[in-house]
């Protein structure tokens, strides 16, 4: 099996919030990943055997400085994208200011050298406080204040992904309530309808979207964390949980998946009482060859819930 590139990551700054949880996934060996699209959980190794670099894209790689000498030990090779823009208040109000962030990108490259760090001037914002004049100004600024300890820069222009202005426009349109006040007055914050919870040391884990959460005999239900368990046992291939209506409890879980040969109805039943409360366990199962897709290749949902939710 070839070795990977395993980059941590560019969805969220890992060195500067969640160094604890990576170094003890590194310590297992192993993290899991959740796929977007079909919600299938696969395991990705981390071995150093098995990965060919780890990437760590952060705006705060301090948190993640005093294991640098213990990836070392252990044969990792690593490689730090830093982005660092020194943008006002307005724009990144969370950030901490130009002469700390300068100073922490300085540490890092005394750490590991020159080689192994680019800074990301990224991404560049045209807007009435931040116009060409303030980033060639400021670029050069950073420029000379990083003088030696990197050797790349990258940079790249603020753009829409294609369908986010409509997402936007349409929620705005529907609901009225995508931006809400944040803690400055100029600070809006977009509310996703996505809920997560908390575990002990701070690390966030998503657990579903608030208009998929319904009530069994009055305790929130989120199919998601059923999915979960039931794409934990060998075999399963594809699994959605859907809402059926109970005279008894108000709702019911259907179970609704498809697999290797050899899965039946009570060893799913069974993994599930083993691993999840009892009013989450699925009332029904259902096993398919296949799910039915919709035309982006999603597991069509809203047919699932038509055909067995009745």
């Amino acid at each position: 099996m070839p070795r990977k590139i395993i980059s941590a990551s560019r969805r969220s700054d890992i060195p500067a919030f969640y160094s604890r949880w990576f170094l003890r996934r590194l310590e297992e060996g192993y993290c899991d990943w959740i796929h977007p699209f079909t919600g299938k959980l696969a395991r990705v190794s981390l071995r150093p055997e098995d990965c060919l670099a780890l990437v760590f894209w952060t705006r705060n790689p301090e948190p993640l400085l005093p294991a640098l000498r213990d990836l070392d030990a252990a044969g990792h090779s690593y490689c730090f994208q830093v982005t660092l823009t020194g943008y006002p208040k307005a724009l990144e109000s969370h950030n901490p200011g130009l002469d700390l962030s300068l100073r922490r990108l300085r540490e890092l490259a005394d750490r590991v050298g020159p080689q192994p760090v680019t800074w990301r001037y990224d991404p560049i914002v045209m807007s009435s406080c931040t116009p060409a004049a303030f980033h060639l100004e400021r670029f050069a600024e950073i420029a000379d204040a990083l003088e030696g300890a990197v050797q790349r820069v990258t940079f790249s222009f603020v753009d829409f992904y294609g369908k986010t202005p409509g997402y936007y426009y349409y929620a705005w349109w529907e609901t009225a309530k995508v931006l809400k006040d944040g803690y400055y007055p100029f600070e809006k914050v977009l509310f996703t309808g996505d809920i997560f919870k908390m575990d002990s040391e701070g690390d966030l884990f998503f657990i579903s979207r608030k208009d998929d959460v319904f009530k069994i005999g009055g305790e929130k239900v989120s199919p998601r964390e059923v999915e979960d368990v039931i794409h934990a046992l060998p075999g399963i291939k594809e699994a959605v949980v859907i809402r059926k209506e109970d005279p008894v409890m108000g709702s019911s879980l259907v179970a609704v998946l498809s697999g290797e040969e050899g899965l039946d109805e009570e060893r799913i039943k069974l993994h599930c009482m083993d691993n999840l409360e009892k009013y989450l366990v699925p009332k029904d199962v259902i096993i398919l060859d296949s799910l039915p897709k919709n035309p982006n290749g999603k597991v069509d949902r809203k047919l699932l819930q038509e055909r067995y939710g009745r």
